[in-house]
């Protein structure tokens, strides 16, 4: 293979120019595209595909896109480009956007120490299991950097009694470490010597603060490292989580989402967003992923905070700010519902996607608000989470704004009330988001969930298999397609297209054809993660059964036959 082909499938750099084939006679490269969803091949330049379709086609569109570039833009001939092969099973399909995932929470939940789910029967193992963290991949980066843990529970230790701030010294790789341990209760929090030293240097910012819950403390009236209740709440008052641990727990949880698959997430935490313009500003390359971030709107503004955040445009820096939350809190806006239809309206006329938090007691107030009012907008996008409390009524009147999305987790919505096919039959473009960490973070899991809500009410043999085949591929658009429409990202992401970025993924089987069981489904393994055109996770080279010169010339045969010009 030739070298600088095999460094870019490894390392990240940017696949530059290449041709990704299906294996002999099969369509492997499912694109989204609403005319011909399978493609034989797929050519790419940089970061964009170049074309897809049969072999034929692509090339003369290859051809035609080199014509096209200016004359100091040199690239291959079609018959010298790399090429690789799938493999027999495996399929690409476009990148997986997560429409509803909280990045820093996620990453915290992969940061803590989980005390809960482990064989604890008292301080020395807690101090056993925070030892194999901090020495794991995982543990902290330096000394003073805070670990967290939770889920302890005295109760079922064998010495029921109050562990110490001196137990989490016993070990000489933890000690002299700010190490604070909730409990499986959120009762008590269980801290090291470390941070109890912080805390008396800190008195004057706490010592007024504590009017519950209580300090252990010894026999000389020093607090032993147990606070309770209310007491509770002061240690994370005097540690907060920092920039630099927010930034860490950021790039642990874009790991683990590029492992699954995920090319692109949508957090709505509006407190994140001040950390993804850092994370760009500091010149470290771009996010790890392709991030669509959130503001939180106020009512009592002149103007949408900030504006569009041009600067961080998806080409250099992957980092979207175009969505703006409208929290509609039971009983807030009851007596200012006439402000909140003005935010909606502004919101949408500068072209804003706007996004609904909101619960039952806040309905009608929302839907008063929007109903029919954006008709003339034809760019809007009005967004909808939390789909869960919406009623049959509710999905009529947003039947009316006409380009609409609804984020519906499918591993948590159980009321058929809401199941998807409501909405689909109403002309609502769904999209589905984990709300992880409450749900799993692998993609393919809420896929697997969204197949069973239709394909577990059929007898087995009862169903035509281009029904089932068809409501697949519905669910992967709600992942893919419907994602990208909600954040105004469908004319770059969302299907394996001319024009539009090379995010895409490499998965191990077809889970668009229904021989594939839904419990096969959870065993699919993901073999590649590709995002702009860099390999983010796998190793692309184990993945295609070919890629040698000897298939170059064999295919370069082929073209000449064809009699396409070169």
């Amino acid at each position: 293979m030739d070298t600088a082909l095999q460094k870019s499938l490894n390392t990240g750099c940017p696949l530059d120019c290449l041709l990704i084939l299906s294996h002999t006679g099969q369509q492997q490269i499912w694109t989204g595209n609403s005319r011909d969803h399978w493609a034989d091949c797929m050519a790419i330049h940089d970061e964009h595909i170049v074309a897809t379709g049969p072999l034929e086609d692509v090339h003369f569109e290859w051809n035609t896109y080199v014509a096209t570039l200016l004359p100091d833009k040199r690239l291959p001939k079609f018959s010298n480009l790399g090429i690789i092969e799938l493999g027999k099973s495996a399929i690409i399909i476009p990148g997986l956007m997560n429409s509803y995932i909280n990045m820093i929470q996620q990453g915290r939940h992969c940061m803590n120490i989980d005390l809960g789910g482990r064989d604890i029967r008292g301080a020395c193992d807690v101090v056993k299991a925070i030892r194999e963290f901090v020495v794991g991949p995982m543990g902290p980066q330096g000394i003073t950097e805070c670990i967290r843990g939770s889920g302890w529970d005295m109760s079922l230790w064998t010495r029921c009694i109050w562990p110490t701030a001196k137990d989490l010294e016993a070990d000489p790789v933890i000690k002299g470490r700010p190490i604070i341990l909730e409990s499986e209760n959120h009762r008590a929090v269980w801290v090291s010597s470390t941070v109890l030293k912080t805390l008396a240097l800190r008195k004057k910012l706490w010592v007024n603060r504590v009017h519950s819950g209580d300090i252990l403390k010894d026999t000389k009236g020093q607090p032993t490292g147990v606070f309770l209740n209310g007491a509770a709440s002061i240690i994370n008052d005097v540690f907060p989580i920092t920039e630099q641990e927010k930034s860490r727990m950021f790039g642990v949880a874009a790991r683990q989402a590029r492992r699954f698959g995920m090319t692109a997430v949508h957090d709505p935490d509006p407190g994140s967003t001040g950390l993804y313009k850092r994370w760009c500003g500091l010149e470290e390359g771009p996010l790890p992923l392709r991030v669509f971030a959130t503001r939180k709107y106020d009512h009592n503004s002149a103007s949408i905070p900030g504006g569009y955040d041009e600067p961080y445009g998806q080409s250099t820096s992957r980092l979207s700010i175009r969505s703006v939350q409208l929290s509609a809190e039971g009983g807030t806006l009851s007596n200012n519902q006439f402000t909140f239809m003005g935010s909606i309206k502004k919101c949408v006329k500068e072209g804003w996607t706007v996004v609904f938090d909101r619960d039952n007691e806040a309905n009608e107030i929302m839907m008063s608000a929007i109903e029919g009012r954006y008709n003339q907008v034809s760019q809007h996008r009005i967004r909808f989470d939390n789909a869960r409390n919406l009623t049959a009524e509710d999905i009529h009147h947003i039947r009316d704004t006409n380009g609409k999305a609804i984020q519906k987790s499918m591993t948590r919505c159980t009321n058929v009330e809401i199941d998807g096919r409501i909405f689909r039959s109403n002309g609502i473009k769904v999209i589905l988001g984990s709300d992880t960490p409450v749900d799993g973070l692998n993609p393919l899991h809420m896929f697997q969930s969204g197949v069973s809500n239709n394909e577990g009410e059929h007898a087995k043999g009862k169903a035509r298999r281009e029904d089932l085949e068809r409501h697949r591929i519905q669910i992967l658009k709600e992942m893919t397609m419907n994602a990208a429409f909600a954040t105004f990202s469908d004319a770059e992401l969302g299907s394996l297209e001319p024009g539009k970025y090379a995010d895409f993924v490499l998965i191990s089987q077809n889970i668009l054809d229904p021989s594939i069981s839904l419990p096969s489904i959870a065993n699919t393994r993901i073999l590649g993660t590709v995002i702009g055109g860099r390999v983010v996770y796998g190793n692309l080279v184990d993945c295609f059964s070919r890629a040698d010169g000897m298939l170059a010339r064999q295919y370069a045969e082929e073209f000449r036959s064809i009699k396409l010009y070169d």
